[in-house]
């Protein structure tokens, strides 16, 4: 079929008026990625009514956790909506109620920047079944997640304003969450964050601020909040580690300016460096501590190899390879019983995999994948619970999902 000379020069005009609104589309998603953070961090404003309320149990993909079984390694997902469990917290009851706090970041918007959805998220196992609901105030987006409870089971946060580059906090329980509250707001702050509290309440925690290039260490006093105060400096905002022993003195971990940095003290004077390692690339680290004042610290070497050092008596030991997996990520989690076991997990990202190193009795076990069900692992967080059992929040990659794990004792040995 032949077109006429009116007809042809109509399609070239809409053909014209179609790629110029390609081209608009590809240069506006180009500018709203170009920042420091990653694409997926710089949301558009999220409509509240779409967000609201908590998901029912019976929306999640598995809402029942099995008794413990000796030996019993269990995973299943436990939250699917709007692509949850990045940056994962999580923190367990005696009473054995689970709490996660993750960041949810998906659907990714299209290429004229509409939808997306970018949050902080909060998910609870309590009488036989998962609850998730949103943390949510207009403009407020979650990442860079920590967490601890009070002696009353509430939950304290702290997490990264990714629109306003702000550290932020807040409190709460399931369905009734007190509005964030800015507590570090200079320049770019509010990376590779931490958090504690003290047996009387008080709020310790690390983060580190881009722009100032420092590791900040700041305190929550009979609610008052404290200027910040400098640790040490850090180029990139890798994770820090955070702990506290049974003394009520503080323990933080770093890698800064290439070295690997132990820092301890008083909360009022926390300001004593040790220097363990040098020649290290920029990386994360995680610490733990063991009565009486113990410390356990995990962290990349130079070579990318997860490593361990304790420091016992005031002594610390040599350099312990515990894993050389290879392409192992920047995300692990470790965590201590009053015994000195420890478990250290952590993310293999060549094969998708969540895997564990664990101390028992003063001896190693070789390393092992202990979730292998896709490409799952990533952003891991542990912690201890009832009957020793070890529970771990981590992103299931295949499903976009938060992901939970559970180890029952004996499992490790």
């Amino acid at each position: 079929m032949s077109l006429s000379a009116h007809d042809r020069n109509r399609l070239n005009s809409t053909i014209e008026i179609c790629v110029l609104f390609i081209f608009l589309g590809v240069f506006l998603g180009a500018c709203r990625g170009f920042s420091q953070v990653p694409l997926d961090a710089a949301p558009p404003p999220v409509d509240q009514a779409a967000t609201d309320g908590p998901s029912s149990p019976d929306s999640a993909p598995d809402s029942a956790v099995p008794a413990c079984q000796a030996g019993e390694i269990f995973s299943a997902d436990v939250d699917d909506y709007h692509e949850p469990g990045r940056h994962t917290a999580i923190a367990v009851e005696a009473s054995g109620v689970i709490h996660i706090t993750h960041y949810a970041a998906g659907p990714a918007p299209d290429m004229f920047g509409n939808g997306g959805y970018h949050d902080a998220r909060y998910s609870r196992y309590k009488d036989g079944a998962w609850q998730s609901e949103d943390i949510y105030e207009s403009g407020v987006i979650g990442g860079e997640m920590a967490m601890a409870l009070d002696g009353s089971g509430q939950v304290h946060l702290v997490f990264y304003d990714y629109q306003n580059k702000d550290l932020l906090y807040s409190t709460g329980m399931f369905g009734n969450w007190q509005s964030p509250e800015r507590i570090a707001t200079e320049g770019i702050v509010g990376w590779g964050n931490d958090l504690v509290i003290d047996p009387q309440g008080n709020i310790h925690v690390v983060t580190v601020s881009g722009e100032q290039e420092s590791l900040i260490y700041l305190r929550r006093e009979k609610g008052e909040w404290q200027t910040g105060q400098p640790l040490a400096s850090v180029s990139f905002g890798y994770q820090s580690g955070l702990a506290l022993d049974k003394g009520g003195k503080l323990h933080a971990s770093i890698i800064s300016a290439g070295s690997l940095k132990h820092l301890s003290g008083e909360p009022t004077a926390f300001s004593e460096v040790e220097i363990l390692e040098g020649g290290l690339k920029e990386a994360a680290s995680d610490i733990a501590t063991t009565f009486p004042g113990n410390v356990h610290l995990v962290y990349r070497d130079a070579t990318d190899d997860l490593a361990y050092r304790e420091k016992i008596e005031g002594n610390w030991s040599e350099k312990r390879i515990l894993d050389s997996t290879s392409a192992l990520s920047q995300d692990f989690s470790i965590v201590a019983s009053e015994s000195a076991d420890l478990w250290v997990v952590y993310h293999d990202e060549t094969a998708g995999d969540l895997r564990l190193s664990h101390r028992i009795d003063g001896k190693w076990r070789p390393p092992r994948s202990i979730d292998t069900a896709g490409h799952v692992g990533g952003y891991p967080s542990a912690a201890l619970g009832p009957e020793g059992a070890l529970h771990i929040a981590h992103y299931n990659k295949d499903n976009r999902a938060l992901r939970y794990t559970r180890i029952c004792p004996n499992a490790q040995q």
